[in-house]
């Protein structure tokens, strides 16, 4: 679930986003709101919460709400490595799927939700494989030669076709590999037979 009520020692209960512990601290938080009409949501307990607390609330609600379908995902290696074989990257320009895997594990952790710090030129990088706003992907903020035609924020949920669809047209240009500089410094050259190790492919 998404939001959980943690009742205070009144009647009334106070409202928080995930992961909620009702600790000490959030039922003194609650009691010091004070008593007013009580306000139901969804058909969810009533609580009770005062002038811009009351406000705050139902906008972390739905800010919540709207994380809910868009958490991020952070893979296991075996099972990254299955999804990047059923989209076509085992191999796929002459590139392994353990040196996809190892650009991947040190772009991002396997984490979709990844975004990189701003680089010298302001751009910043995007997703499981770290892909670029000033040369691949249009984030809204400055220039871009969007190569892969997207928004950045694409690249940035569960469903990694479009990450994958994105880096084959990376992995094309003259430079290949070499466009990741994580790739570079810990996976060129090196024996990669453990990236796909005990993985059912």
């Amino acid at each position: 679930m998404c939001l959980f009520f943690c009742r205070g020692r009144g009647s009334y209960q106070y409202l928080f986003p995930s992961p909620c512990q009702c600790s000490a601290h959030h039922l003194d938080s609650a009691q010091n709101i004070g008593l007013q009409k009580p306000l139901r949501i969804s058909g969810n307990p009533s609580f009770t919460l005062q002038g811009a607390a009351e406000m705050k609330v139902l906008a972390l609600t739905l800010f919540c709400l709207l994380l809910a379908g868009n958490e991020a995902k952070v893979f296991e290696r075996c099972e990254l490595a299955a999804r990047l074989k059923r989209g076509g990257l085992g191999g796929y320009h002459g590139v392994s799927l353990a040196n996809w895997l190892c650009a991947a594990y040190h772009e991002s952790r396997f984490n979709t939700r990844a975004v990189g710090p701003p680089n010298s030129d302001g751009s910043r990088d995007y997703g499981l494989f770290q892909i670029n706003s000033r040369w691949w992907c249009d984030n809204g903020h400055r220039p871009t030669a969007n190569g892969c035609r997207s928004s950045c924020n694409a690249f940035l949920n569960d469903d990694i076709t479009n990450d994958i669809n994105c880096v084959k047209r990376i992995v094309r240009d003259p430079q290949g590999m070499n466009a990741w500089v994580a790739w570079r410094n810990h996976c060129k050259g090196k024996d990669l037979s453990g990236w796909t190790k005990g993985c059912r492919l």
